[in-house]
């Protein structure tokens, strides 16, 4: 009987260390990915402050393209998402995007409609705040022909958000 939880402990012991060993990898493969979307954050922040949007805008493009958010699990995916909506708020185009959108509710908006109804923005702006609206999860884009159609995201339709 003795040997029998002698031997219970150690394999206790055993998988404990193991879950450590992995909890320790996961942690050094999330590190440089994290470090560098804050550091990317960090960056577009003082572009806004700037008041540079439109290069804002570009390089939180080129940050979602260069480092991946795969290996970020829960905790640092939260902190990342939250710094990063925080930043687009501050963009005054891509609040008047989304707010167009939002208007139209479940009905699709033409890009082409949404550009000449926000007529004091370039076109490059509209454009890019859609990628990063989408890449957010905040609109869906589907090409028709010359077009594209912007609809909200399904799982946002009666949120709130």
């Amino acid at each position: 009987m003795q040997t029998f939880l002698f031997s219970a402990l150690a394999l206790l012991v055993v998988a404990f260390v193991l879950w450590q060993i992995w909890l320790d990898r996961q942690d050094r493969l999330e590190r440089p990915c994290l470090d560098a979307w804050n550091q990317g954050l960090d960056h577009v922040r003082d572009l806004q402050d700037r008041g540079l949007h439109r290069e804002a805008r570009l390089a939180l493009l080129e940050l979602h393209q260069n480092v991946s958010m795969k290996p970020l699990r829960a905790p640092g995916l939260r902190r990342v998402l939250k710094r990063l909506s925080g930043l687009l708020l501050r963009d005054p185009v891509y609040r008047q995007v989304i707010k167009r959108v939002r208007a139209r509710g479940t009905q699709g908006l033409s890009e082409m409609a949404l550009c000449l109804s926000l007529g004091d923005c370039l076109v490059e702006d509209v454009r890019q705040s859609l990628r990063l609206a989408s890449l957010v999860g905040q609109v869906q884009l589907s090409t028709q022909g010359d077009d594209t159609l912007i609809m909200l995201d399904p799982g946002l339709i009666g949120a709130g958000t």
